[in-house]
């Protein structure tokens, strides 16, 4: 392995696993020495099929999928297994808005975009973190999408060619990473980052427009709410934070000896409630309108998944709520009456991430730590 120095970074070169790696150093004033803080790759795609265009000259950005308001269903069976990546499987997020592309992010810092209508097999492989992929969020249109690693790089990709629009750091690890809503302020994001903060970018400047520093943890959902006027965000301080656009201070904090940290959301298809996985094994449902609180009314519980992030799915027809467990399973609970319908195995190892189809109703899609994503029906 050669070492070439460069001002502050020492990019290493002749290791077929980290070709191209820069290490990136801060001075420990305490002992005098330098530390190796954060990795960065040179970033590249491979496209795996021979053709981006059909002889129509539609790339495979281009949506066959409609709109429908068909009844939703429990899936019940396997219809298709992903394999590529070389380790566990972190995240998963469709394309949108009906979601005919799978984008899966890897803890082998690998993000992958699957066929999931016609050939079901991976379209393309973005290579752009030196360790596991945290998180990814979609623009609105699906043509560009942020990715969020362990290697405390945020970066912006092109869907269809691969490239890279834009890297962001800010030398802390980022938890989760969200899209602004609006069709208007698509080129500006949030980060929830490990150093307590939640820091706003703005793709066209490349600089932080705005940091939101109150919480006491790292910071590990985000979700917008009130029509995008307001988004609240949760953290390892196990507390739930409400924040007016583009002003630093909450508005709204709410705090409880009986609270434990909830790492990952979603929001009911109509708005008005998100559910939350709490560290307790449970899942807790807090409204989603103007006056954002909890909602004791309903509480979902019967899993075990303390210790692991796993996903909150709701039907889109808002009819059940899902969740996956730290042994694989998938459990099924009617929003109606908060009671359990239905347990099915889904992976081998814990199953992280788990999202309903926005338009196909039975259909689901899984990612687990055991290296695979599936899809169910």
């Amino acid at each position: 392995m050669v070492a070439r120095k460069e001002g502050n970074a020492l990019s290493l070169e002749g290791d077929e696993d980290r070709e191209g790696l820069t290490v990136y150093f801060e001075e420990d004033e305490k002992r005098g020495v330098r530390i190796a803080r954060y990795e960065a790759i040179e970033p590249k795609s491979l496209l795996h099929r021979k053709e981006i265009y059909d002889y129509q000259g539609r790339s495979f950005l281009h949506d066959p999928l409609r709109d429908s308001d068909l009844p939703s269903f429990i899936p019940k069976k396997t219809l298709h297994t992903y394999t590529g990546h070389n380790k566990g499987v972190q995240c998963i997020r469709w394309f949108p808005p009906h979601g005919h592309l799978l984008l899966s992010g890897g803890l082998d810092g690998k993000v992958k975009l699957w066929d999931v209508c016609a050939q079901r097999d991976v379209i393309q492989t973005y290579i752009g973190h030196a360790k596991a992929v945290k998180d990814l969020c979609f623009s609105n249109d699906g043509a560009r999408f942020v990715s969020a690693g362990f290697d405390r790089f945020m970066r912006e990709w092109d869907t269809e060619t691969g490239a890279v629009l834009g890297t962001y750091t800010t030398g802390k690890q980022p938890h989760v990473v969200k899209i602004h809503p609006d069709d208007g302020k698509q080129s500006i994001f949030l980060v929830g980052m490990g150093d307590k903060k939640i820091v706003q970018w703005d793709t066209r400047s490349g600089v932080i427009t705005q940091e939101y520093d109150q919480h006491l943890g790292p910071v590990n959902t985000i979700q917008f709410i009130d029509n995008n006027s307001k988004f609240v965000t949760t953290g390892d301080d196990k507390t739930v934070r409400v924040w007016e656009w583009d002003i630093p201070f909450a508005i709204k904090y709410m705090a409880d000896p009986g609270m434990h940290s909830m790492p990952t959301c979603t929001v009911h298809p109509s708005g008005k409630y998100i559910a939350y996985q709490s560290m307790d094994n449970q899942i807790k449902i807090y409204t989603g309108g103007e006056r954002f609180r909890p909602y004791s009314k309903k509480t979902f519980k019967g899993h075990v998944s303390s210790g692991y992030a796993c996903q909150v799915a709701w039907s889109p027809d808002g009819k059940y709520l899902c969740c996956g467990d730290g042994e694989g399973f998938v459990w099924f609970w009617e929003w109606k009456s908060s009671k359990i319908v239905k347990k099915i195995k889904f992976h081998e190892k814990v199953c992280i991430g788990l999202l309903w189809h926005p338009v196909e109703q039975s259909r689901m899609a899984s990612c687990s730590w055991d290296a695979t994503v599936k899809l169910w029906d």
